[in-house]
């Protein structure tokens, strides 16, 4: 599942993108949610990018409860040095987790976005935008949350860098020890 709907099928867009349909994102990125046509997609490094580089691969695999897509030597566009290695590890129960195993020292990480973004251009979860964040060994989870959270308020919004939100969660321990 994807934001509520089932998903059956994927795209490796060249950009640095995964998304569930087959039209083109651009090498530009976004902030998220995109407020474009942009939908239905898993950034996890949006940005200029050349997988037809000669050293570049994509593997993907399919477990019972787990996809698992590798990039290896993912280059930037125009670059036949700065590369990538990540993986993105799609779970049957929606989790989604994205392992950034190498970023070449000259990779431009200052202009890129991670995130997902849902099939309403409203509505999507940005983890940084075209600021210094990935790093070598870093993982990203995006999770659903546990079930005894039964209200979230404010349910969505935005909170820029160094700010704050204060953010009311409910929970229902009903049927927990």
């Amino acid at each position: 599942p994807f934001y509520g709907v089932d998903q059956n099928e994927f795209w490796v867009q060249s950009n640095g993108l995964i998304s569930f349909h087959g039209n083109y994102i651009t090498l530009s990125n976004y902030s998220i949610p995109t407020g474009n046509t942009y939908v239905d997609f898993i950034a996890w490094f949006w940005d200029d990018m050349n997988p037809s580089n000669a050293n570049t691969t994509v593997w993907y695999q399919s477990f019972a409860d787990k996809l698992i897509i590798q990039f290896d030597t993912y280059y930037e566009y125009g670059s036949s040095t700065d590369y990538v290695d990540a993986q993105m590890i799609l779970y049957k129960n929606g989790k989604i987790k994205i392992n950034y195993d190498y970023l070449h020292p000259n990779l431009d990480i200052l202009s890129n976005t991670v995130g997902i973004q849902s099939s309403d251009n409203t509505l999507g979860l940005q983890v940084a935008y075209n600021t210094a964040y990935l790093h070598d060994g870093l993982a990203v989870l995006f999770d659903l949350p546990a079930d005894f959270i039964v209200d979230v308020q404010p349910a969505f919004g935005f909170v820029a860098e160094g700010g704050n939100q204060n953010i009311t969660i409910t929970y229902d321990s009903d049927g927990y020890d």
